[in-house]
């Protein structure tokens, strides 16, 4: 009877199903007989292998190799193959890793097989980084994806988030700048929440003076870019409104350093 060749497409933007190669027995040539087919009961389908990783999560120390174990199950008496690649994740190719796009076979009677994905060294302090693993091209089982983990082994100091100096005392119509700062892992993104102490009498953010970039009365957030150890905020006394002193201090949760306050005096 007809049989089928499954066509896939991968590693790009693929719009469609995969199509169906259909191979259709050949009718014997005119002028010779064609060997009859012994009359016999249909056989029941044959049940395809199954391939799915080894577990959902991975992790290796940066620098290293990974194994990456994939298994089969189910009819494995006959040899096969299947597809794995990476993808991105917050690691990237070529930079974090070598990407893999590789078919992994199967012997008979083979029910695992191992892939190494390499992992490179920088010498950066980074949090943990991944990697996606996919299977294509077969039937699958779970988990048929996965994540691997690139673990930085350096250890890298929390980040901490200190006060610079006062600006001298600033007058009506006058401005002055304040920095807050931060040191440990300053290799990535952070953003620490600044507090503006309140009460009876003391000048109000926002009324009595403006601090840019702009807050609420009672505070703003600093964002810090990879690298960036240093933010610079312009602080402006309003003329002719309530003058004192400008309590500065940390939102909650923030890993604070010394000095962890600061005060602005406005006169």
């Amino acid at each position: 009877s007809p049989e089928t060749v499954n066509l896939v497409l991968f590693g790009g933007n693929v719009g469609s199903s995969p199509s169906i190669l259909t191979i259709n027995d050949v009718v014997a040539p005119t002028g010779t007989t064609a060997t009859p087919t012994p009359a016999a009961t249909t056989p029941a389908p044959t049940a395809v292998p199954n391939y799915f990783f080894s577990a959902a999560n991975y992790s290796v120390n940066e620098g290293s190799t990974a194994p990456i174990t994939i298994n089969r199950s189910g009819n494995v008496t006959a040899p096969s193959a299947i597809l794995f690649r990476t993808g991105d994740g917050s690691a990237s190719s070529p930079a974090d890793y070598n990407s893999v796009t590789q078919g992994i076979f199967f012997a008979a009677g083979q029910t695992s097989a191992q892939v190494p994905v390499q992992t490179l060294f920088d010498s950066l302090a980074e949090p943990t980084e991944t990697v996606n693993l996919f299977l294509s091209g077969g039937s699958l089982a779970s988990p048929s994806l996965a994540v691997l983990s690139i673990i930085d082994p350096t250890a890298v100091a929390p980040t901490s988030f200190f006060y610079g100096s006062s600006p001298d005392p600033i007058i009506d119509g006058g401005s002055g700048a304040f920095t807050i700062n931060r040191t440990g892992n300053t290799s990535v993104s952070a953003s620490v929440d600044y507090l503006i102490a309140g009460g009876s009498g003391v000048p109000l953010n926002t009324i009595d003076y403006t601090i840019s970039p702009s807050g609420s009365f009672t505070g703003g957030t600093v964002n810090f870019n990879p690298g960036q150890t240093t933010v610079s905020l312009m602080i402006t006394n309003n003329p002719g409104l309530t003058g004192g002193s400008v309590g500065l201090g940390f939102g909650p949760g923030a890993n604070v350093g010394n000095p962890g306050s600061n005060t602005i005096t406005l006169i």
